[in-house]
């Protein structure tokens, strides 16, 4: 039996380096997938990682269906903080 795949396009031990910035308090760390969907301590920021990690799944889905580079991170806003999300 298949473990469920938590996002598509990324295995669940995909590792990943996520930077979470609000205010002045600024923390970095290196997670799984599986990780980013289960391991937050607080709803905001769970779901600011959330939402960055899947709006990255779509970047890639959408470059590799057009054939072009497929990115590896990026940085926006999302649920008041600034994430920065690059694989590792």
């Amino acid at each position: 039996m298949r473990t469920k795949t938590y996002m598509p396009g990324f295995k669940n031990s995909q590792k990943m380096r996520i930077i979470l910035r609000k205010g002045g308090t600024t923390v970095g760390l290196y997670m799984t997938v599986k990780d980013i969907v289960f391991n937050f301590a607080t709803t905001g920021a769970s779901e600011a990682a959330y939402e960055a990690l899947y709006f990255l799944a779509k970047l890639r889905k959408l470059e590799k269906d057009a054939g072009g580079l497929v990115p590896t991170g990026f940085c926006r806003t999302c649920k008041e903080f600034e994430v920065q999300l690059d694989l590792v």
